[in-house]
């Protein structure tokens, strides 16, 4: 039957989700061509399709120092690595959209600087919810149970403390200083994760939801 042969399908459209990465970082940076090191905040954000599958994102930079000003707008690429329940290694690369530079009274714009590094995260919270839920994008005429799965989807939270290091290029044009910086920074990170674990069931027939209920 075509119910039958879309079960499958259904199933795999129910189950899966999607991972939002939100961090917020501080840190310490020191030029390595001068002797300025500067301090920063940092906020970013991501997504990908898992908690283990490569995410992109977005992020907003600010630093400065007594005469050095400087904000910049990066996206980049992050592959997390699973290292153990509580730790997630996420090596990464970026670049600049638009960096926005004030420095020695002068104002200089740029773009295009490459940086790359990688993030621990210790993740010392995490928080899953997990539900009944039918397809959805129903079930084709058929009914839910017997003719396409019902599903219990595990959403999961995670709450984390990260530490990160990269090396990074500023790019400024004009006669804008360029540099090459060391950053080290501290963060906070929260990872949300839509259907990280799922199982689906049917009704009257194998497999019952007792049976997912014996792998939870």
């Amino acid at each position: 039957m075509i119910l039958e042969r879309a079960t499958p399908i259904l199933a795999l459209l129910l189950s899966g989700g999607c991972t939002t990465w939100t961090s917020v970082r501080a840190g310490y940076a020191l030029p390595l061509s001068s002797d300025r090191p500067v301090v920063g905040v940092e906020a970013s954000h991501g997504i990908g399709a898992s908690i283990n599958t490569p995410a992109e994102y977005a992020s907003i930079l600010v630093d400065g120092s007594e005469d050095t000003q400087d904000a910049a707008a990066r996206v980049g690429v992050m592959a997390p690595l699973t290292l153990s329940g509580d730790f997630t290694l996420a090596p990464f690369a970026q670049a600049e959209l638009l960096r926005l530079s004030h420095i020695d009274g002068n104002w200089y714009g740029g773009a295009f600087g490459p940086g790359a590094g990688a993030e621990i995260v210790w993740w010392s919270r995490t928080h899953a919810v997990t539900s009944d839920q039918g397809p959805k994008f129903g079930c084709f005429g058929g009914a839910t149970g017997v003719d396409c799965p019902r599903c219990r989807v595990t959403d999961v939270t995670r709450y984390g403390v990260s530490a990160r290091a990269s090396v990074e290029y500023d790019v400024r044009y004009g006669s804008g200083p360029d540099d090459s910086i060391l950053w080290i920074m501290l963060g906070f990170t929260r990872a949300e994760s839509e259907g990280e674990r799922s199982c689906c069931y049917y009704d009257y027939h194998s497999p019952t939801r007792a049976d997912c209920l014996k792998k939870e």
